[in-house]
């Protein structure tokens, strides 16, 4: 093991190949001491304050975790927690070291993203040492699989509290099922896959499901459209009644709890949500003239278009746009209307489109300090992965230093903001057996999205 004490390395140059070699098989530590107030260059992000600009969401309600856990977790919300002077923190991600060094010098490109994400991580680091909390990182490559089978026979990981990675789908179906069994939660930082794992109380997922998203953005428009004629146009294929079963369940959901509500109390009544479909079959049978006939004259007309197919949004697009001028027009969408270059954005901007996403960038960003330093340290912008690094490590790092190794069981009463990511950590749980047990937990998936608007050809955030 290389170890290095409060020291980052630096992943740029023709010397980018020497630092990797030392974090093949058994890992390199980055050891961080208690320090004083943030060095100069550098924010502390989050706690549990969320920017203030921003409606900060309610914290949701917790459950009993029912799988077995180790002894020194404790219950939600007792404050006895189990704190430690050092945490011992796994990175687990695909550094390809196999394919260093490069004919040039430079980053092997697939790389990249265990490279910049690395780096973030270490600035977060930084930022957690004003704080107070010493944190020994070890870092190891996760490509190929083999790699991966080494380091868990290795057992090297039975010493962690927190592993984060690796990335694959794949390979981290295999980290999750032994991080189970070993009672150490891990952390995935990409991948929105919700079969990764059951029954699996110590499994993380920062980006949210799909699940996730339709969810938030349905309640964002019974919450906001409400009074508009609202009309889901879908195609047939199975990605897309995917998303419609999950928006016909969030109606029948959010109408049933009205029809309860009023059992109660019969004084107050709240309007429902009324929701149309229409099939549109094929990408070249939609018309302006068939559009114009779903419209009401005089009214807000919403548009729900849970498509990711950028042809078929194109044409929508297209078609919509000469409707505008003359009637009150949105559209709601996945997250393929931020994703995708090919959407023109006079179409986006004059159809009012709102769309979800997982990560999004805070005004200011450019003059933070985490840019600044960044840019000072690699003489390039952060990346998405940098960002991502930088963010996830300091939200876990928050929770390592308020609950200790027992920080699962509160993660459903935080919501921290980063640069780029929020986090609304809470229990998804598994399909009732018995009506009698107590629910048991799935996994853990970040509830926090983002829900955006295109007005005046600049993209806010509206959630």
């Amino acid at each position: 093991m290389t170890s290095a004490r409060n020291h980052r390395l630096l992943l740029s140059g023709s010397n980018i190949w020497l630092l990797l070699l030392c974090l093949l098989c058994v890992g390199a530590c980055a050891s961080q001491k208690k320090g004083g107030g943030p060095p100069k260059g550098y924010e502390v992000v989050g706690d549990t304050k969320t920017d203030p600009k921003t409606p900060k969401p309610a914290p949701a309600k917790t459950q009993k975790d029912t799988v077995p856990i180790p002894k020194d977790v404790v219950k939600p919300g007792s404050g006895k927690y189990t704190h430690k002077p050092v945490y011992n923190v796994a990175l687990v991600l695909p550094f390809y070291l196999d394919s260093f060094p490069t004919a040039n010098g430079g980053i092997y490109p697939p790389s990249r993203i265990g490279v910049e994400y690395y780096r973030g991580v270490l600035l977060a680091l930084d930022t957690l040492k004003t704080l107070g909390l010493s944190v020994k990182l070890h870092v190891y490559d996760s490509y190929p699989e083999t790699y991966l089978d080494v380091l868990i026979k290795s057992g090297a990981l039975k010493q962690m509290d927190l592993i984060i990675g690796p990335v694959f789908n794949s390979s981290m179906k295999l980290m999750a099922q032994y991080a189970q069994t070993i009672g150490v939660p891990v952390w995935s930082p990409f991948s929105p896959a919700s079969d990764i794992t059951t029954h699996n109380p110590f499994f993380f997922m920062s980006n949210p499901r799909m699940e996730t998203h339709a969810r938030q953005m349905m309640q964002y428009v019974a919450d906001t459209f409400k009074e508009s004629k609202i009309t889901i146009l879908y195609q047939n294929n199975d990605q897309e009644k995917e998303y419609l079963n999950l928006y016909r369940k969030f109606v029948a959901d959010y109408n049933k709890a009205i029809d309860d509500s009023l059992k109660v109390n019969t004084r107050y009544r709240v309007a429902k949500l009324v929701v149309n479909e229409k099939l549109i079959e094929g990408y070249g049978k939609i018309s302006t003239g068939q559009l114009s006939t779903m419209l009401k004259d005089g009214e807000h007309n919403l548009f729900i278009v849970p498509s990711m197919k950028v042809p078929f949004l194109v044409n929508l697009l297209r078609e919509f746009y000469p409707l505008a001028a003359s009637n009150l027009i949105s559209i709601i969408g996945t997250p393929t209307f931020g994703n995708d270059v090919d959407l023109q954005l006079d179409y986006i901007n004059a159809l009012d489109v709102h769309y979800t996403q997982s990560y999004f960038l805070k005004p200011g960003f450019y003059e933070s300090g985490f840019y600044a330093a960044y840019w000072a340290q690699h003489k390039v912008e952060p990346s998405e992965y940098a960002v991502n690094g930088y963010d996830q490590m300091l939200y876990l790092g928050i929770m390592l230093k308020k609950y200790g190794i027992n920080f699962r069981v509160e993660s459903g009463n935080e919501v921290v903001e980063g640069l780029g990511n929020g986090f609304s950590i809470n229990p998804v749980f598994a399909p009732v057996v018995d009506v009698k047990a107590p629910p048991a937990i799935n996994y853990w998936d970040n509830q926090h999205v983002y829900i955006l608007r295109v007005k005046d050809f600049t993209v806010e955030r509206v959630r």
